[in-house]
């Protein structure tokens, strides 16, 4: 490798260490009760998301793409107090990750 190469890269090293992200998983919670619900299936070291779930997730990904989908609520026997506390959760994360960003006035946590 020649000198200036590795001028160059110092520089784009320093650059990438001065814009570094903080991330705060304020998700960590919710995630932990959407997995006690079977959010994932199969074994440790090898779960992927259950097969109630990949399908809303593939729709997500798509609405995110720009897509348009369609959902429809079927009612039937659950727990409420699930949907209640998973909601609770989310909601949290996010308020908690707005109100650091905004004293921040900066994106420094991500949910």
């Amino acid at each position: 490798m020649n000198r200036r190469s590795h001028k160059k890269r110092s520089r784009s090293a320093k650059a990438r260490a001065s814009k570094k992200l903080v991330v705060v998983n304020a998700l960590g919670p919710y995630f932990e009760a959407a997995a006690a619900y079977n959010l994932l299936e199969g074994p440790i070291g090898k779960q992927r998301l259950s097969k109630e779930v990949k399908p809303l997730v593939d729709a997500i990904h798509q609405v995110l793409a720009g897509a348009v989908v369609s959902y429809v609520k079927v009612e039937g026997p659950y727990e409420k107090f699930v949907v209640q506390e998973l909601d609770a959760l989310l909601n949290q994360a996010i308020a908690d990750a707005n109100c650091m960003n905004s004293r921040a006035k900066a994106m420094l946590a991500y949910i």
